[in-house]
């Protein structure tokens, strides 16, 4: 049986996390064996359930931050694994766990072959110039180790490219995909979480953190809490930004909420998501909500454009709170215009971004290194 070592550098709740808990479900039947090596979560962040996964070593030094003694640890640390392991392919996601693996795996001496899963990219909006410079080169000679290289859609394949990070031949692009939250009525939902019934509800879910822009949002929010009485927002995640953020929109109508394993109550409230991001590959939230027919209003950043075709399958907008504040202005004004939109979104996410075919896509890939 083919042996299949995943490394990725935390599981926290969000998009990555996601898909390597979809990508579990091929390691339970017959074809093939795996062992998934983790790190440790930030502070702020909420971990998913790790005992999902059978075969499981997580290293407490493995961090997202640059920590020069344990990440020299974790090397010998991965290394040592896979000599043991033995596997024949290995699998990374995040920067981190990329890095650290590669450098692990040509000290080990194995043969296997490396996926890395680019879930985004750090070319931009995340370190000063002279930093993300460094960064790119080093993911040059990276990608030059890496025998397949995972896109999570078109653009982020083609911004690496630009980049001259990897070759058009190593690149793959493969969606993110996952069975659908369970919809519950609006007005269940609403009672669940206890919010206003006939309020126009807008959520939010992720990181707060400074490339999501919880700065924005907390404009956003408060220019449409001057101008609109029956509006109420829902927001649900953590992060080393979130406090500031909750006394920037102290109102009676922002529902602030933590980290939660079961989202099927928020996204069954909404009645549109919104994204202020400066940079996102296939931000799960997206496709999360629109699985249950909830569309996003976003910036079109990053693979968001793949995602959302506006006023279609989502609403884009400029980084400018005035022009979010008008299309919600619109989209309250114009409900059949949600509903046609609704329809659209929940339709195109089922579609295109569900559990058997992102399952199908990687089994297939595997199989194909295998040959």
């Amino acid at each position: 049986m083919p042996k299949v070592l995943r490394v990725i550098t935390r599981l926290n709740v969000g998009g990555p996390s996601k898909q390597i808990s979809t990508l579990n479900a091929i390691f339970k039947g017959e074809s093939f064996d795996q062992l998934l090596i983790t790190g440790r979560v930030l502070d702020s962040e909420k971990e998913i359930e790790l005992n999902q996964f059978s075969n499981l070593i997580k290293l407490s030094r493995l961090q997202r931050e640059l920590q020069p003694f344990n990440d020299l640890y974790c090397i010998f640390r991965i290394a040592a694994e896979i000599r043991r392991y033995n596997p024949d392919i290995i699998h990374t996601h995040l920067s981190k766990a990329w890095a650290l693996t590669v450098i692990a795996k040509m000290l080990s001496g194995r043969k296997a072959k490396v996926v890395h899963t680019f879930h985004g990219h750090i070319l931009h909006s995340y370190f000063p110039k002279w930093k993300t410079i460094l960064i790119n080169l080093f993911q040059r000679f990276l990608a030059s180790k890496t025998d397949v290289l995972v896109a999570v859609n078109e653009i982020t394949k083609d911004e690496l490219l630009e980049s001259h990070i990897g070759l058009e031949s190593s690149f793959h692009v493969i969606n993110p995909g996952f069975k659908p939250a369970i919809q519950e009525s609006l007005e269940v939902a609403r009672l669940k979480l206890k919010i206003h019934e006939e309020f126009f509800t807008i959520g939010f879910v992720g990181r707060f953190e400074a490339i999501k822009r919880p700065d924005l949002l907390a404009q956003i929010i408060n220019s449409v809490n001057l101008r609109f009485r029956n509006v109420q927002f829902l927001i649900c995640g953590g992060g080393s930004l979130y406090d500031v953020f909750k006394k920037d929109v102290a109102a009676p109508n922002v529902y602030c909420l933590p980290w939660v394993e079961d989202l099927s109550p928020i996204y069954s409230s909404l009645n549109l998501m919104i994204l202020t991001s400066d940079n996102e590959g296939s931000p799960l939230t997206i496709v999360e909500a629109g699985q249950l027919g909830v569309p996003t209003l976003s910036r079109p950043v990053g693979g968001v454009p793949r995602l959302i075709l506006d006023s279609k399958t989502g609403f884009l907008t400029t980084e400018e709170p005035d022009d979010y504040v008008t299309v919600i202005d619109f989209l309250m004004s114009h409900p059949s215009v949600l509903s046609e939109v609704s329809i659209n979104t929940k339709e195109h996410f089922q579609l295109n971004y569900g559990e058997e075919i992102f399952l199908r896509k990687y089994s297939d890939l595997y199989l194909e290194l295998m040959a």
